[in-house]
């Protein structure tokens, strides 16, 4: 296995930790957002699929409005968790 293949799987497990990680804390765990980050950085250095870049951000932004209804007493925060357990189906979908 290669160095670029190698990177791509440690970006697509990245994501996949910060999901668990978010979906099951009642607040966002620290760091999750920054691993989340280095994981785009990673499907992008790596030619992954622009999709799943794609994906990869929008879950980013679902987090960011969770973090922001969290901060805000609540407001949002069904939608917002509802929205990233939506993006996370479809990122377990990704072969």
């Amino acid at each position: 296995m290669n160095l670029a293949a190698t990177r791509e799987d440690d970006a697509y497990l990245s994501v996949y930790q910060v999901l668990d990680e978010v979906c099951f804390a009642r607040g966002i765990p620290v760091g999750s957002q920054g691993s989340l980050f280095a994981a785009i950085d990673g499907l992008r250095k790596a030619a992954a699929p622009s999709e799943h870049i794609v994906l990869a951000e929008q879950i980013a932004v679902a987090i960011h409005k969770l973090v922001w209804a969290l901060r805000n007493g609540g407001d949002g925060e069904e939608a917002a968790r509802e929205e990233l357990q939506a993006l996370g189906a479809s990122w377990l979908r990704i072969p």
